[in-house]
């Protein structure tokens, strides 16, 4: 009996100072913390990494300042870092840092798993090697699950990294190409819904999804041939269903596929069972087929007014804007070209339309062929705007420009009609002011 009592208090001592051991490390733990907070204010990055990594090796669970210091101190050393080996090393340990927030404290409100997740793959990205591009693709699959997760609440660098990267592996794979298709036609709705969320900073999702609709048109995935093989067969038997029609019609007016018999087919079926902004511009564009310019017009309106993405209105008042062009309707063509800016200020698209508006309707500025020319000088003004917003049309812009430049009136000619000086604003619809050449 005595030997059993004494092995029983032996035991409830050893639990007992087995207890005082772990608050021990708690209370280091935290000291270590506390002296990591201290060396990241000071920007002293390199002592911070050594509390870092003496609380997370010993208590990786202490609390949640251990990870938001500990990725000031990652970012702060691998900003510093020139040797490009040592950063791939620390930037592997950086995300494995990120794989225990999340286990730790991805349950958290401030921190849920699909939020660290877009940062873990945003500063993989920012801070992998530039030089080989091929590394980055590793973070596509950790903007997958975050965007499956969070959905519009996912922050704009995930939506814009995660559709570049969706874009590379597809050149680097061409199997990848149905599923960049998806991946667009997921996300595309996500950011307009974010887009309108009547936050003022998340405008700027507007924006980015008139970037991301620019680099999946260029990813040569669309093209109509593809899509039709794609969608063709499919349609009949899902001409009730609106989800997919939308999806349908969204991908062939981004991929300019509106001539598709597909296409027309599709907006019928949904302008019969929901007109939506994709069904009214199928109709348009029928309707354009059919140069019936006064229907094609009212169906583009009707799209305006039945979407609120920014991005899919500018492409549509540039639409407009070409059909008051080939009217001849100048005045309108320039509203409407300037409308579309009001919604994507870089929809070079619109300035190459005004241009071509003033151009053609200079005879309206002037009764003076001379005065007439000074339209090539507005004309040329828009064009360099198109060329800054979007660097992709700059050579056939620049064939353009080179045209205009040579129908400048002289300086000689303008001075004999009163015009001198360094501006001068074109008379007429126009009215703008420009710079003498």
């Amino acid at each position: 009996m005595k030997i059993k009592s004494l092995l029983m208090t032996a035991a409830v001592a050893g639990l007992s100072f087995s207890g005082y051991a772990q608050d021990d490390d708690k209370q280091l733990c935290m000291e270590k913390v506390s002296l990591l907070t201290n060396y990241v204010k000071q920007g002293n990055f390199a002592d911070a990494m050594t509390f870092f990594d003496e609380a997370y090796s010993k208590c990786p669970s202490i609390h949640s300042s251990l990870y938001t210091q500990g990725e000031k101190t990652f970012v702060g050393l691998l900003k510093a870092e020139a040797d490009q080996a040592k950063k791939d090393a620390l930037l592997d340990k950086f995300m494995g840092v990120y794989d225990s927030w999340i286990q730790y404290y991805g349950n958290q409100k401030k921190t849920p798993k699909y939020f660290l997740l877009g940062r873990k793959a945003n500063n993989y990205v920012k801070y992998s090697d530039e030089k080989n591009p091929d590394a980055k693709l590793k973070a596509y699959d950790w903007y997958a699950e975050a965007l499956k997760l969070g959905g519009e609440n996912c922050d704009v660098m995930s939506f814009w990294n995660f559709m570049d990267l969706s874009v590379a592996k597809f050149k680097k794979d061409p199997a990848h190409k149905e599923q960049l298709i998806e991946d667009y036609l997921y996300i595309a709705p996500l950011m307009v819904k974010r887009s309108n969320s009547g936050v003022p900073k998340d405008t700027i999702f507007a924006e980015f999804k008139g970037e991301v609709d620019v680099v999946f048109a260029r990813s040569g995935v669309a093209d109509c041939k593809t899509l039709d093989g794609i969608y063709a067969s499919k349609l009949d038997a899902s001409k009730d269903d609106k989800v997919f029609l939308e999806r349908v019609l969204s991908l062939y007016a981004m991929a300019d596929c509106e001539e598709s018999a597909v296409y027309f087919k599709a907006s019928d079926f949904m302008h019969k069972i929901n007109p939506s902004a994709g069904s009214a511009l199928g109709m348009a564009a029928q309707a354009l087929k059919n140069k019936d310019y006064s229907k094609a017009i009212n169906y583009y309106k009707e799209a305006l007014k039945l979407t609120d993405d920014r991005a899919l209105k500018s492409r549509t008042q540039v639409s407009i804007a070409s059909v008051y062009y080939k009217l001849g309707n100048y005045v309108e063509c320039r509203n409407f070209s300037n409308a579309a800016l009001a919604n994507n200020s870089k929809n070079s698209y619109a300035y190459q339309m005004m241009a071509s508006a003033f151009v053609a309707g200079r005879a309206q500025i002037s009764d003076d062929a001379i005065i007439q020319k000074s339209a090539f000088w507005i004309a040329v003004d828009k064009l360099e705007k198109a060329k800054q917003v979007d660097p992709g049309c700059a050579a056939s812009v620049n064939k353009l420009i080179s045209n205009y430049k040579a129908q400048f009136p002289s300086k000689s000619e303008m001075f004999m009609r009163g015009v001198s000086g360094t501006t001068y604003k074109v008379p007429g619809w126009i009215n703008e002011t420009t710079t003498i050449r």
